[in-house]
């Protein structure tokens, strides 16, 4: 049975405001496109804590009873999954920014490389790889095209898009449970 016609309008107005980006698009794409790659490494990460924090942060009953900005980046990747507000496949991509950001920041000799590349196509799951291969003005797209600017895009897209996905989950099931309340008490009303 179909949403009453007042909670489908409710319910879409708040999928609506659920399948936004929780930062600025344009922002990123100039951050990760135009630094330096260990620049880039860092802002990517910094994008990734931020999305991690949101995905925990609307998963809890109560967000103010934790100090989600205190923490550890590991431990919001293990909730932000545990929680489903991020999947398990993004992990490993996510570990590997994660360890390349300490390499970045504490090792002056670190350099990125083509390896670091490919270990980073590898860690994706197949959608962010098929979306960093999908051909763009006419010519097909193989996994050397791939910038390491657009793939740390795509890691930051698909971890918000994930957490878009898990909100709109949260309020279909609000209003889905609206919806049971009010066929019980036509139920009531009747018997």
């Amino acid at each position: 049975m179909p949403l009453p016609s007042d909670l489908a309008e409710q319910e879409a107005q708040e999928i609506s405001r659920a399948n936004v980006f929780s930062f600025d698009e344009d922002l990123l794409r100039t951050h990760l496109q135009n630094d330096e790659i260990a620049i880039a490494i860092i802002r990517a990460h910094l994008y990734v804590d931020h999305v991690l924090s949101r995905c925990v942060q609307e998963a809890l009953l109560v967000p103010t009873e934790l100090a989600i900005d205190r923490l550890g980046f590991g431990t919001k990747v293990g909730l932000a999954i545990a929680l489903g507000g991020a999947p398990a496949s993004l992990r490993a991509p996510i570990t590997l920014i994660n360890d390349w950001r300490n390499e970045v920041a504490h090792n002056l000799r670190f350099t990125l490389d083509d390896g670091h590349k490919r270990a980073l196509w590898n860690a994706f799951p197949p959608p962010v790889r098929s979306a960093l291969k999908t051909p763009s003005e006419g010519w097909p797209r193989a996994e050397d095209d791939a910038s390491f600017g657009e793939m740390l895009a795509a890691l930051v897209f698909w971890l918000d898009i994930a957490r878009q996905k898990a909100a709109e989950g949260r309020v279909r099931l609000q209003f889905a449970q609206e919806h049971l309340k009010r066929a019980l008490a036509r139920t009531r009303s009747t018997g």
